[in-house]
């Protein structure tokens, strides 16, 4: 089970009572950790689009940079982001 820092829901999606249903994200949000920045950069990259999320946006505050993945499509290990873009501190996207 992953939580994302922040998570993107349309307001209908959230009238259920328990736990939200994964595939009813429209992004997952993280600000990477400074104590396992592998979970956030390795494990949820894979991990997302397994579920059904289908953009993730990460920041990295050690580096000033971040990616924002999007477009799931089939692999031979299994779903993966098809597009990304990555972005700078200091530049329009960031």
């Amino acid at each position: 089970m992953r939580r994302p820092d922040v998570m993107v829901i349309a307001e209908e999606d959230m009238d259920t009572e328990g736990s939200i249903d994964p595939r009813a994200l429209v992004a997952a949000i993280e600000i990477v950790s400074r104590s396992n920045p592998d979970n956030d950069w390795v494990g949820k990259i894979r991990d997302y689009p397994l579920m059904g999320i289908p953009v993730y946006a990460i920041f990295d505050p050690r580096t000033g940079t971040g990616a924002v993945l999007s477009d799931i499509h089939p692999t031979p290990n299994g779903p993966r982001y098809r597009y990304s873009f990555a972005v700078h501190r200091g530049s329009p996207r960031w």
